[in-house]
């Protein structure tokens, strides 16, 4: 047991931590540059290496214990890589372009990313050891919110026959399932368990008067979806206090939701709070 634990000097970097309290992030080398190390119990940090530039960063880890993320290339460019002890850290590949991120991995090691095109508009993809890299369509889905269960379902948004934008998971050999129409696109953070459970918010209404939109923050309503019941608004439930704002941040297995009340700039205090699905209370 070890309590609060210092990891060290990081710079802008994200970390991520497995049922088996495995972290992956990026710490400062002795050269000064950020590259991709993992933390483990009992064990001094690991660094990971590079795929031949100075830096490399995670961004998730899966509880296998594999590590996904970024590198520099010693051309400048950025590939996506896929680290795991028996092979060591591994280049994805490219679909054309010279920026490629993997953001998510699930436990059967099936990954998510995106690709910058020339345009800097993102291409989602999913990669696996069988097929490597697929481009996901994104007039299929929009994939940009990262979410990737173990089912290997993808989160995210698409137009629907209307010309108007619908909730939708996907899968690699499956496709496209529009789950619910959306009055305006997705905004933030689309979050997705094993359950196919999604928690997730609409753009707000743009706010006509300036004074409005100076001093009142836009109003973001958060919903959970849920393949029996459907669309279920969250906001009764949070309980927020005049101006805060709620961001949740995980929902597990069982639908459990939690998340961050957070006030206004001024004086910046956060509340963590904890949403227990209580389905008989849904809808009323």
């Amino acid at each position: 047991e070890h309590g609060i634990q210092d990891l060290g000097v990081t710079g802008d970097a994200h970390f991520d931590i497995n049922n088996a309290g495995q972290i992956a992030g990026a710490m400062f080398d002795p050269n000064g540059n950020q590259q991709t190390c993992l933390w483990e119990s009992g064990e001094p940090r690991t660094f990971l290496g590079t795929l031949g530039g100075k830096n490399s960063h995670a961004m998730a880890i899966n509880n296998r214990g594999q590590v996904v993320g970024a590198s520099d290339m010693p051309d400048g460019s950025r590939r996506a890589f896929l680290w795991d002890r028996g092979t060591g850290m591994r280049d994805l590949g490219t679909l054309g372009d010279k920026e490629i991120y993997a953001n998510a991995i699930n436990d059967a090691g099936c990954i998510l990313g995106v690709s910058y095109t020339p345009q800097q508009r993102l291409q989602p993809f999913v990669w696996d050891v069988n097929d490597g890299l697929v481009a996901i369509d994104p007039l299929l889905v929009d994939a940009a919110p990262f979410g990737i269960n173990n089912g290997s379902w993808v989160v995210g948004q698409t137009p629907s026959s209307r010309q108007s934008r619908a909730v939708a998971i996907w899968r690699k050999g499956t496709g496209t399932r529009e789950l619910l129409p959306l009055a305006r696109s997705l905004n933030g953070l689309t979050l997705l368990n094993d359950a196919n459970q999604i928690v997730f918010s609409e753009s707000p209404v743009r706010r006509s008067w300036w004074v409005l939109r100076r001093f009142l923050p836009p109003r973001v309503s958060w919903y959970l979806w849920d393949p029996n019941c459907g669309r279920i608004p969250l906001d009764p439930y949070i309980p927020a206090r005049r101006k805060e704002l709620f961001m949740p941040t995980d929902i597990n297995n069982k639908g459990c939701i939690v998340g961050i009340l957070s006030s206004g700039p001024k004086l910046p205090r956060s509340r963590a709070i904890r949403l227990e699905p209580i389905p008989k209370r849904w809808r009323k």
